[in-house]
């Protein structure tokens, strides 16, 4: 099984980007902290998601962002996922 496997079967999370609203959603059952990095490494937005909600769906509101090239870093104590993000 390879490491997407794991995390997959492991912590599912999907996303989708609609007309820069970024939208996650997560279904896992411990503490979670979205972060989102610009290439500088700044740190442009920071959630926790309390783990109560074993099912979360997000919508961050990127509109405020410039265009660019940003990382999206799930955070568990478990893991670190990043996705890249495009916005234009």
């Amino acid at each position: 099984m390879n490491i997407r496997s794991k995390i997959k079967n492991k912590f599912p999370i999907l996303f989708s980007l609609v007309k820069r609203i970024y939208h996650i959603t997560i279904n896992y059952k411990k503490n979670i902290t979205l972060r989102i990095l610009n290439l500088s490494g700044q740190l442009v937005y920071i959630e926790v998601i309390d783990a109560g909600e074993s099912t979360s769906m997000k919508q961050i509101d990127l509109t405020a962002l410039a265009k660019g090239i940003y990382h999206l870093q799930v955070i568990t104590e478990d893991f670190v996922f990043n996705n890249k993000m495009i916005i234009q």
